[in-house]
């Protein structure tokens, strides 16, 4: 193929733009609405967790054990939301910054191609 050095650094600019772009506008609608629904369905979970917890507050039916039980596993399940929680915002700030990121990934490419023609 006879192609010159100038027309593929630019045809892979042009993709590189294009899958950024392309990655950015999930991030800002749809991956959004879909973070933002796992998060309500985990704020969900540990409300419901809670709700349990101080319900065998009041029950005098149940065996102290069992209940010393069961408050520790709806105390992890309250736990486990917050981690899910933090790895949820973790991720879509890394989403977001993905943009940033692959800017300063093509300036370091555009540097290193001049330094080394």
């Amino acid at each position: 193929m006879n192609v010159a050095q100038p027309n593929i650094s630019r045809d892979l600019q042009y993709l590189q733009r294009q899958a950024t772009s392309y990655i950015y506008s999930l991030a800002s609608g749809t991956i959004a609405s879909r973070f933002k629904e796992a998060e309500d369905g985990i704020l969900l979970a540990k409300a419901r967790a809670w709700n349990l917890f101080d319900d065998l507050d009041r029950s005098d039916d149940i065996e102290p054990a069992v209940k010393v039980n069961l408050k520790t596993a709806l105390l992890k399940v309250v736990l486990a939301s917050e981690e899910s929680r933090y790895r949820i915002l973790m991720d879509s700030e890394s989403i977001l910054n993905l943009e940033s990121l692959n800017n300063s990934v093509s300036e370091i490419e555009r540097l290193y191609r001049q330094a080394y023609r």
